[in-house]
């Protein structure tokens, strides 16, 4: 080995997932392979009041990913429409406007499980 590479490697981590991370002014963990979120992206535009009163979450799940994604919106627009008391009309901009679509998990092959949340804060 020559010494250039001897250098290299001594300075370098063993494998490059091990690389030093740092946390960039945006909230981001960021290392030399990867830039992952430090927390849900998403909550960067809520108040932390907002965030203190939770979220409402719906699922829908099975082998079909598409689908599973429609059955989470519609179940969050049948419960704002029943709980709420919202028009139909009015359930799908909240949806639209403030809903967040998660792909909430994948372990369970061949299901994939997907969230629809709203926050609770928007209500009052």
């Amino acid at each position: 080995m020559s010494p250039a590479a001897m250098e290299l490697s001594a300075s370098s981590p063993a494998a490059p997932w091990m690389a030093p991370s740092k946390m960039t002014s945006a909230g981001t963990l960021a290392n030399p392979f990867a830039i992952v979120p430090a927390a849900n992206p998403t909550d960067a535009g809520l108040t932390k009041e907002m965030l203190a009163k939770g979220f409402y979450h719906t699922t829908g799940v099975g082998p079909d990913l598409m689908e599973n994604a429609k059955k989470a919106v519609r179940a969050m627009i049948d419960w704002l429409v029943r709980d709420q008391g919202l028009s139909l009309h009015e359930a799908y901009a909240i949806c639209s406007v403030v809903g967040d679509l998660k792909l909430s998990e994948v372990v369970d092959i061949p299901n994939w499980i997907v969230s629809m949340t709203v926050p609770r804060g928007i209500f009052e």
